[in-house]
């Protein structure tokens, strides 16, 4: 067998690049004429035919492809046309309803039938070509995780939710809006523990949400203080209502980030960004998604407790004087109008509304009595998903703002109960409390690598957050919550899997410390830089 020479290697380059330019130019005659013809005025629609072309080849040639793509669309797109030019985001429709964005770019108002959107498309085209290139190359073969049957428990109770809705009333499209992100959660929790095998992967993926996060943090505070300048906040806040879950889910990583270092690079970006974050959160004036941080803080400060027995005074040290400047900065700013007071509001808007807060309050009371009675008119089966709850308690009719008001409500909890009945809102807690409890144990465990214990730490608190806040405030139906927590879900419930490998990326738990302050050695191993970052040894 001959070896290739420099003439080879040449030559095979040229007929790479000629390839590619005909294919360029294929590509560009294929949308130019179908833009010709369908005489859009708008770039969308051929980028959009542009991307479905090369989707296929990418995800063939690519097989992480599909992984990336898809956590850096759940960090980035809103769900909703919000038509923000500040926020270049809200243009993009990657989470759309099909029908949406014919309607929006392509003018087509009529257009009400196709009842898919473009995430489920990618989704639909990217488990294709992965299953055919798993068959084609040997490779077939599906993980389910320790999460994963206490999650699918679940989504049969869902699954006869829907049929039970249905077959007693329910709307079709209106069904298929509410069921849609629950099955979201178990999707996205496969494509996790399937697709990352490595820390290396985990490592990009914490560099895509903190990039991702950090930019829409940038576009935020430039949308409060252009678009709103001199002005208060408006009530609804700047932007898409679920993008302080993802604010407050990178407030959380930058606090774990602080014990469970990773790399400096990461960490001082993730410091650099900081600032922007906390601004675009307060931009989005959501107090349910501040009460949600305050109350994670506390299972963070326990496992921290349990996992650093040597730093145990300094751990309630920093709670206790956390205590004490919180308690000063609420009573210094509880009655401020200024952007950051508003932590301070939602937490009086609690005890002492305003008349905003007070009308919110009281909506909210009237909509969980409303759900308590239609509750009980089948407390077992539970009602079924596609119809409107009843109104047993007068409430302000909202639709002309949120057309599904009655039937995706705010306390979500209470809704997962009348879609499914008690037996299934038993299972949606069994559960919730198979993850948290899973979570805890890794992230306790000092056989678990230190690195994979800070992401089970992360995954819990942003898991926990997820609950907190859909009592309050519409995120347990939210697609792109749901997708970005079952992917850390299927990353927590995969570790176990590499938690011993080690490669060029990724150290043996035999070389790394279990818990750097549990013995002397460890300890000294820690505060001379032996390890700085994630994977890094001796």
């Amino acid at each position: 067998m001959s070896v290739p020479t420099a003439d080879d290697f040449a030559r095979n380059a040229r007929t790479a690049r000629l390839k590619t330019g005909l294919f360029c130019g294929f590509l560009a005659l294929v949308c130019a004429g179908l833009y010709t013809v369908s005489q859009f005025d708008t770039l969308i629609i051929p980028n959009i035919l542009i991307i479905a072309i090369m989707l296929p080849i990418l995800l063939w040639k690519f097989p992480k492809f599909s992984l990336y793509f898809l956590f850096f669309a759940i960090c980035l797109f809103e769900i909703i046309p919000l038509g923000l030019n500040e926020i270049p985001t809200t243009l993009i429709p990657f989470f759309w309803n099909v029908n949406t964005i014919l309607q929006v770019y392509a003018g087509a108002s009529d257009a009400h039938e196709f009842p898919l959107n473009m995430f489920e498309i990618f989704i639909i085209v990217a488990g294709a070509a992965s299953l055919i290139r798993s068959v084609y190359t040997g490779t077939a073969k599906l993980n389910s995780g320790p999460l994963f049957w206490p999650l699918l428990g679940y989504e049969a109770f869902v699954v006869f939710g829907w049929i039970h809705g249905l077959f007693t009333g329910g709307d079709f499209k209106i069904s298929l809006q509410e069921v849609r992100s629950q099955f979201y959660l178990i999707l996205a929790y496969v494509i996790g523990v399937n697709s990352v095998q490595d820390k290396e992967t985990v490592r990009k993926l914490q560099w895509a949400m903190v990039l991702c996060i950090g930019l829409k943090g940038l576009f935020y505070t430039l949308c409060r203080f252009t678009l709103y300048a001199g002005q208060p906040v408006p009530d609804q806040g700047v932007g898409s209502h679920e993008e302080s879950f993802f604010f407050n889910s990178y407030i959380i990583f930058f606090i774990v980030s602080i014990v469970y270092r990773p790399s400096k690079a990461l960490f001082y970006t993730t410091i650099g960004f900081l600032p922007l974050v906390i601004l675009g959160n307060l931009a989005c004036n959501r107090r349910a998604g501040t009460a949600a941080l305050i109350i994670v803080l506390p299972i963070m400060i326990a496992v921290l407790y349990k996992n650093l027995p040597k730093s145990r005074k300094m751990i309630a040290v920093v709670a206790l004087s956390f205590a004490i400047l919180s308690t000063g900065y609420y009573q210094v700013f509880k009655n401020s109008g200024s952007m950051i007071a508003q932590p301070a509001r939602a937490v009086k808007s609690q005890f002492d509304p305003d008349e905003r807060d007070a009308s919110s309050n009281a909506y909210r009371d009237a909509e969980n009595q409303d759900l308590m009675a239609t509750i009980k008119l089948d407390p077992i089966l539970g009602y079924g998903y596609g119809k409107r709850m009843l109104h047993a308690v007068p409430i302000a009719d909202i639709s002309a703002l949120y057309e599904f008001w009655d039937v995706v409500t705010h306390n979500q909890i209470l809704w997962i109960w009348m879609r499914v009945g008690t037996i299934g809102f038993t299972a949606f807690w069994i559960a919730v409390c198979s993850c948290i409890i899973f979570g805890i144990q890794r992230a306790t465990n000092p056989d678990v690598d230190w690195e994979l214990q800070g992401i089970s730490l992360y995954t819990v608190l942003v898991f926990s957050m997820l609950i907190v806040f859909g009592l309050l405030d519409l995120q347990l139906s939210n697609f792109r919550d749901m997708l970005f927590v079952g992917i850390w879900l299927g990353i927590l419930a995969g570790s176990a899997r590499f938690n011993t490998v080690s490669d060029n990326t990724a150290t043996a738990v035999d070389d790394i410390p279990a818990s750097p302050l549990s013995t002397p050695e460890r300890t000294r191993h820690l505060l001379t830089g032996g390890r700085t970052g994630y994977g890094r040894t001796r």
